[in-house]
């Protein structure tokens, strides 16, 4: 008997052994939808879900809900890459509308936070896909560069820019979309290494036309959120002497997000 607990018993690890191998990850019922947090110039969106590796459905359709009557929506691509028994899909979109500024950028902003999917069987469902927001951004004043912020492709840790100004100015602060969001994601924000949020019309930082100022924030990869996607495009922003604004972009970006580890995000999703 105690012989065939032992086969037994073997028998069952060679089995878990083999399914660790494969990395047969547990059965989705439904899709989970990657959550954004996006707000950017740029028409065209991806949207990522995970399934199980089973999951043969294709998305027909996309819409907005309450999206302007001008608003559409076409989808240009559709891939998937496995991974541990799941699959990451992605949706690649853009959107169309009449009411355009001269550069082409969207005149009216669009912000959503679901999108209404019909599937090619003919079912639908709405999915949470976190907040994105795609919006004209206008820059004046400002010559911007990585090379003069000292920024270095080797630390995942740390993003700066560089800020030339053109004119006299007064810097006086940065403008955030989605400032409480991102904030689970960064943990520091600075101007010439000072927190942001110290610099106003009260206290501004003071450039001549040709000197510089640096933003930098940092990201703290024990920090996880639960948006698997981070593209957010905010501004610097000061006035010149004759009280004109002044705006320069720079991208925040969570480069430590790319590449999505399927299993850790369900994981921590699921922990949320």
């Amino acid at each position: 008997m105690k012989k065939k607990r032992i086969v037994f018993s073997a028998v069952c690890l060679l089995v878990l052994a083999a399914a660790a191998m494969t990395g047969c990850g547990p059965k989705l019922e439904e899709p989970v939808f990657v959550k954004s947090l996006i707000s950017a110039e740029d028409m065209d969106v991806d949207t990522q879900y995970i399934t199980d590796e089973t999951w043969e459905k294709k998305v027909k359709n996309l819409e907005i809900p309450d999206a302007p009557p001008d608003i559409s929506i076409y989808i240009y691509d559709q891939q998937y890459e496995e991974e541990s028994g799941y699959r990451l899909h992605t949706i690649s979109w853009g959107v169309g509308t009449s009411k355009l500024n001269e550069d082409s950028s969207m005149a009216v902003p669009l912000e959503f936070d679901h999108l209404q999917i019909t599937w090619d069987d003919g079912s639908t469902s709405t999915a949470d896909v976190g907040h994105v927001k795609i919006c004209s951004l206008k820059e004046k004043g400002f010559v911007t560069t990585r090379e003069e912020a000292g920024y270095t492709q080797d630390d995942e840790n740390y993003e700066a820019m560089a800020f030339k100004a053109k004119r006299p100015m007064d810097i006086t602060g940065i403008e955030i979309p989605y400032e409480k969001e991102l904030f689970q994601v960064i943990t520091s924000l600075e101007i010439n290494d000072i927190p942001y949020d110290e610099i106003d019309f009260q206290d501004p930082i003071h450039l001549e036309k040709g000197e510089s100022c640096t933003v930098g924030y940092s990201i703290d990869d024990k920090k996880r959120s639960k948006y698997g996607t981070v593209f957010v495009e905010a501004q610097l922003v000061g006035v010149d002497k004759q009280g004109e604004r002044q705006a320069g972009t720079f991208r925040m970006i969570d480069r430590m997000g790319m590449g999505l580890d399927i299993g850790a995000y369900l994981k921590r999703v699921k922990d949320q």
